[in-house]
């Protein structure tokens, strides 16, 4: 009875019940024993070692051809009618556990081991491919899989050069792959010896350590020297506690960046490896920057402590004031009493002058603890700076000069009134030990009109005001601070001081606050002269003060960063988007983009980038965004005309590219659809 012949000679699947095929002879038994690399003209060409069966649906063969070069694999055995399943069991019992009741159900591939017996490296792979009635079934013996593998040495393979070459491919391929994850992954992974001398450190250790990778395998003391010296005994006493620890463990330390000197957290997760004996061999492990983590964790315990503090201060505070209140009125009521000539007359106004100074302290201090961050109201920004100057002198250095602005300052601002207290006292403790004895220290605020020019020579540079604003300047005359880290002083977790007096984070909050009211903040300082930080604060318009409250969406000011490397002045679609009620932050360099990415990403509503040219380093900058920030919109607006393929590249990349033809109102109209705002 004629056998279905699955091919045509055209290469396809064909109907035609004649064996017509090349490999199907004598009803199912083989010819000569001539290696099947070739085919007939017309036919199909099959490798060496493959070996070709079709079953019918009751599993028995209804055609075959056998790979003559693997002598060992169903050589001279008649097989049309038969179970093919029955026959591998025949050549090879074992085979049973990894054979299914039926070779004609399913399409997942088949690994049977030890296809050469003795070679756990070598499995004969059956993969089932169903096409109509028939299921072709390809045997072909190659290298095991890798969980077949993890066992497996040199002489568990076959001595030939084809084996060999199945070997090398697949270890270049897992290289590769390997190679890939290391570059993509959002750590850095080493090999560390017992003597905490480095076998492997990925590539990408540069832009989280600020060393290479090479630096780390050659000197092995490198890392050590980064380590914050706060941190170095802890280090050490981790390891020494994990000495015999044969689970992974982690511990959390901090690092000096030696080029932004910036303060990182590092999460160092680290597996011992050990002989068989325990011996301890060195450790795997992977470093992850869990800075923005541990500036979260940093404002949770913050605020815990200041509400405990607020509740375990608050009474004792009312018991003070309680009692400087009967001081103050008996030492009035005596003083009002006896004449001036009187002896007491002079030392009882003392009593009731500094009675009263510290009935106002304690005021100010019950008015920090009782406010809570985050209410805005409309307040009088002069007023604010006045009142806060009593308690800025406490903080102050006994001696030191504090002046602040005249009486006549009076202008309104809708802001968080406690946490501009806040920023002003940590202010003052920042200036506190930059002061040399004779110190002075000067609040000073000026008001800009839109368009008017801002302090100059700061770091970074203001922009032009677009509405009119409190240019507020908190002067003094330290020791002042290197040029080299103006740009760095608002980072968090960055200071100059010891690490027992201060986290680094006052100038980093007052940035914060800055940004969170649509304000600015810079620095601009001289070594020996000393520092001013320049804080801009938008004034409240009153003339709206009575217009009705905006609805609950549109109260949502849309947070936009601004990446145009070329710019020299305000764009106009910037602008317009400042017209519609959205925050927009300019920056000019990628290190930049990335910095305010990773502190303030999940904050941020749409990034947009502005460019001349669509070269390959913007398509990186923007891959990496894309990478570790999928979910942030990124809008391309071109500054110049680009190549029909460089503008299709873009658009695979981004949400929105906007063409110089488009006017700023109707380009501010497109991201307002994208963002799907009413």
């Amino acid at each position: 009875m004629p056998v279905s012949e699955p091919f045509s000679t055209s290469g396809g699947f064909s109907d035609d019940p004649t064996p017509a095929s090349p490999w199907a002879r004598d009803g199912g038994r083989h010819g000569a024993h001539e290696p099947a690399r070739e085919a007939e003209p017309g036919g199909h060409t099959i490798p060496a070692e493959c070996s070709l069966f079709v079953l019918k649906e009751d599993d028995t063969v209804a055609a075959a051809q056998v790979s003559s070069s693997q002598p060992w694999f169903l050589q001279n055995v008649a097989l049309a009618g038969k179970k093919l399943r029955v026959l591998l069991l025949q050549l090879r019992p074992d085979w049973e556990p990894h054979l299914p009741s039926r070779i004609a159900d399913g399409d997942t591939p088949l690994h049977l081991p030890e296809a050469v017996l003795g070679s756990t490296g070598i499995v004969l792979t059956l993969r089932r491919l169903r096409h109509g009635n028939l299921t072709f079934v390809t045997a072909v013996p190659e290298l095991a899989p890798p969980e077949m593998l993890k066992e497996a040495g040199m002489a568990d393979f076959r001595p030939d050069p084809r084996t060999f070459a199945k070997l090398f491919l697949r270890l270049r391929t897992i290289e590769n792959r390997l190679e890939h994850y290391l570059a993509h992954l959002p750590g850095i992974v080493f090999h560390q010896r017992a003597d905490l001398s480095f076998a492997f450190v990925s590539r990408s250790a540069e832009t989280l350590l600020g060393i290479g990778s090479d630096t780390l395998l050659r000197d092995s003391h490198a890392l050590l020297r980064l380590i914050h010296p706060a941190d170095e005994r802890a280090y050490y006493h981790e390891l020494d506690r994990n000495a015999e620890s044969r689970r992974s463990f982690s511990l959390v330390y901090r690092i000096i960046h030696p080029q932004t000197r910036a303060c990182q957290y590092l999460l160092d997760v680290r597996c011992p490896i050990r002989s068989a004996g325990g011996l301890l061999l060195g450790y795997e492990g992977v470093w992850l920057d869990v800075t923005r983590q541990k500036i979260a964790e940093h404002g949770l315990t913050t605020r815990a402590w200041k509400e405990s503090l607020s509740t375990l201060t608050g009474g004792l505070l009312d018991d003070f004031d309680t009692v400087m209140t009967g001081i103050f009125s008996l030492s009035e009521l005596y003083h009002n009493t006896l004449p001036v000539s009187h002896p007491l007359h002079e030392g009882l106004g003392l009593i009731k002058e500094n009675a009263a100074q510290a009935q106002r302290l304690v005021k100010k201090i019950l008015e920090l603890n009782r406010e809570s961050p985050g209410d805005r109201n409309y307040v009088n920004v002069g007023k604010i700076v006045r009142d806060q100057m009593d308690l800025l002198r406490v903080i102050l250095p006994r001696g030191t000069g504090l002046s602040g602005p005249p009486a006549e300052i009076d202008w309104p601002a809708y802001l968080d009134e406690s946490s501009f207290r806040q920023v002003l006292v940590n202010l003052a403790m920042n200036a506190r030990d930059a002061l040399a004895k004779q110190g002075k220290i000067q609040i000073s605020l000026r008001r800009l009109e839109p368009g008017q020019p801002p302090a100059a020579d700061t770091v970074p540079a203001l922009s032009l005001p677009h509405v009119p604003t409190a240019e507020l300047v908190f002067s003094d005359n330290g020791c002042g601070i290197p040029p080299n880290l103006l740009a760095r002083i608002f980072d968090p977790f960055f200071t100059t001081k010891d690490s027992s007096r201060g986290a680094g984070l006052g100038l980093y909050n007052a940035r914060l606050f800055a940004e969170a009211h649509g304000g600015q903040i810079a620095v601009r300082s001289v070594v020996g002269k000393g520092t001013e930080i320049v804080l801009h604060l938008p004034l409240a318009d009153l003339s709206l003060a009575d217009a009705p409250a905006p609805s609950a969406a549109s109260q949502k000011r849309i947070q936009v960063l601004f990446f145009d490397p070329h710019a020299t002045e305000e764009l106009p679609l910037a602008e317009n988007l400042r017209q519609r009620g959205w925050t927009v932050r300019s920056v000019t360099t990628p290190d930049h983009v990335r910095r305010l990415l990773r502190e303030q990403g999940v904050r941020l509503d749409v990034l947009v980038v502005r460019e001349r040219k669509a070269d390959s380093n913007l398509r990186l900058l923007i891959a990496e965004i894309r990478r570790d920030h999928p979910g942030l919109p990124i809008v391309f607006t071109a500054s110049g005309r680009l190549r029909s393929d460089a503008l299709a590249a873009l658009r695979s990349q981004v949400d929105l590219v906007l063409t110089p033809d488009l006017g700023d109102r109707d380009a501010a109209d497109s991201m307002i659809k994208l963002l799907r705002l009413p």
